[in-house]
């Protein structure tokens, strides 16, 4: 058993905060109240310190999420808090796999020294049970990976066979243990797929009373028309619905008018529908996303035969934008060595500007990179994490001061990334401190700064614990 004692928990429903101390039995809490005389094997004495839920990720990126078999104890993660990951929000996930490889990921230059020694999202998780998970791990099914495996990219639209088979490879994957689908439309693929199409998706979130992550159609333009198909999709399938990545990177006035009606139309709609914000610093952005929206067509080896073709050379230039501060934090094996390069020192080494730099590192890496891009929160983040609809994700730091920006209490900011979104994927008894939660937590100090972590009761977070959400 372990005792906190004389803690300010602050318990994850947003209510204001109260000193008490928490006693944890097995991977639980057990009670919650002042035991001055309770004698346990381990005492943390918190001294006034807050004691929160363990934050959840509801975003682990794809270009990061073979890092839970490559480093499954979750360090640096554990640090800031956290002590759940969600991954597949992008709309492609580790599981199932229909070819047994992780082809469709390509994109994230995702490395192929990884042992594969699973096909579906329950093999998945018995692959899982075998590492030293440092956190607690769930995984959407991405949607557009399964579709990209039935469907080439250069092809049209799934035929009604395959279309089916999408849909039974999800319900399976559903009924296995995955969080729920994500549906990315707006990537190259996703665009092409139908309203009919992503209702069917939808449709077999709510029979399995799973959400659906959804990423809009129009990350840049025509906002109310992309919220007003989410709406429908919400509205007529019942399905639990998270928009992911809800705030476009750039906007200029006339697109923030529309994106504000857009937003005031998906915030209206019900306790069911969510929207994510994204506070961190940095954003990882896979290099294809960087190509002007009309080479953004059919699979990788098309948008690779556009780069390569001269003539295109100054349209592409023209459409791919400024960037400063970005460094390269993925690529294939070949250019290892370009890894933890600043765009800025890549282009001077090669005597060429900064967009003909992002470029020739396409050319060079086929496509096959990520890349990392400071993001500087703006007073809409301000103005959207004031809405109770509205989830976060990135760094908790960030998210602190994104919140004290707000003017928002300490105890909403921690209930949006701990009970919130537990409620949002539907993590039974998990997001909050109250009696018989799972005993996920995370003692800060003054300056909000973690300095011990608690997973599943484990104080060390040395392994052995839950992997299936």
């Amino acid at each position: 058993m372990i005792l906190i004692r004389n803690a300010k928990i602050i318990d994850g429903t947003g209510a204001p905060e109260r000193h008490g101390d928490v006693l944890i039995s097995g991977k639980s809490i057990s009670a919650i109240g002042n035991f001055p005389h309770k004698k346990t094997e381990t005492v943390i004495e918190a001294l006034g310190m807050r004691l929160a839920p363990g934050f959840v990720n509801i975003h682990m990126e794809a270009a990061v999420a073979t890092s839970i078999i490559t480093n499954p104890r979750q360090t640096d993660a554990r640090k800031e808090g956290f002590t759940t990951l969600i991954a597949g929000t992008d709309g492609t996930s580790l599981a199932p796999l229909i070819g047994g490889s992780l082809e469709h990921m390509r994109k994230w230059a995702i490395p192929h020294a990884i042992n594969i020694d699973w096909h579906t999202t329950k093999e998945f998780q018995k692959s899982l049970s075998t590492l030293p998970l440092g956190v607690n791990f769930g995984t959407f099914v991405g949607y557009n990976g399964i579709r990209r495996a039935v469907v080439h990219e250069d092809d049209g639209d799934p035929t009604n066979k395959e279309l089916n088979a999408i849909i039974h490879i999800a319900e399976t994957a559903l009924r296995e243990g995955a969080i729920g689908i994500a549906l990315n439309l707006d990537t190259a693929h996703g665009r092409r797929i139908s309203h009919e199409e992503a209702r069917r998706a939808a449709r077999a979130c709510a029979e399995a009373k799973k959400p659906l992550a959804l990423r809009l159609r129009a990350q840049t333009d025509h906002f109310m028309e992309a919220a007003s198909e989410a709406l429908a999709l919400y509205r007529t399938t019942g399905a639990r619905m998270i928009i992911a990545d809800f705030v476009p990177r750039i906007m200029n006035k006339a697109e923030e008018k529309d994106f504000h009606l857009a937003y005031e139309t998906l915030a209206s709609a019900g306790d069911g529908l969510y929207m994510e914000l994204r506070c961190g610093a940095e954003r990882l952005v896979p290099l294809y996303e960087l190509l002007p929206r009309f080479a953004q067509v059919g699979s990788l080896e098309t948008m690779n035969a556009l780069i390569r073709d001269k003539s295109m050379r100054k349209k592409l230039i023209a459409g791919i934008p400024r960037l400063e501060g970005a460094h390269i934090t993925h690529a294939p094996r070949e250019h290892h060595a370009l890894i933890g390069t600043t765009l800025e020192t890549f282009a001077h080494n090669r005597e060429l500007n900064g967009k003909e730099a992002i470029l020739e590192l396409m050319h060079l890496t086929k496509l096959r990179a990520t890349i990392c891009i400071p993001s500087n929160p703006s007073p809409l983040h301000a103005e959207l994490i004031k809405n109770d609809r509205v989830l976060v994700s990135g760094e908790p730091q960030s998210v602190w001061k994104i919140a004290d920006d707000a003017r928002l209490p300490l105890e909403t900011a921690i209930m949006k990334l701990t009970g919130l979104p537990a409620a949002a994927l539907g993590l039974a008894k998990r997001g909050m401190i109250l009696e018989n939660y799972a005993a996920d937590l995370a003692l800060m100090n003054d300056k909000n700064e973690v300095t011990k972590i608690i997973v599943n009761g484990n104080l060390t977070s040395n392994g052995g614990l839950c992997a299936n959400l």
